[in-house]
């Protein structure tokens, strides 16, 4: 988890003075990034906050599957990071940059599940305007 916690840090710094420290669990500063998003202008979430975010995303898929779900990189990213980005209109911006849409159609039952109808439906529309 160590690593994690190096990661997170060298590429969101904008999160470095809410994480209390590397024992944090990574679903909690990872969800101090989609905070972060959300709480930016949306003129402020530009391509390269998303290319950051995808970069991120890419790096954490690359790191080898933990013992179970509390140490596996792939999951903790997409608890912690994605699926809050699903509860507000910059992380669903963000999300439909990082995205593909077949692959948001295509996971729809595993979204509705954990982001409900209404940003399930919100995150749709994201491709419409975007």
């Amino acid at each position: 988890m160590k690593l994690l916690f190096q990661e997170t840090l060298a590429r969101f710094p904008e999160v470095d003075l809410l994480i209390d420290s590397e024992d944090d669990s990574p679903y909690i500063y990872f969800s101090y990034i989609s905070g972060w998003i959300e709480n930016l202008a949306s003129e402020e979430v530009t391509q390269s906050i998303c290319d950051r975010i995808a970069s991120f995303g890419e790096w954490c898929c690359q790191l080898p599957q933990g013992k179970d779900a509390s140490d596996n990189p792939a999951t903790l990213l997409m608890l912690g990071l994605y699926e809050s980005l699903a509860f507000s209109e910059n992380g669903r911006k963000v999300m439909a940059n990082i995205w593909d849409e077949n692959y948001v159609i295509s996971s729809e039952s595993y979204l509705r599940q954990w982001i409900g109808d209404v940003e399930y439906e919100a995150l749709l529309n994201e491709y419409q305007t975007s």
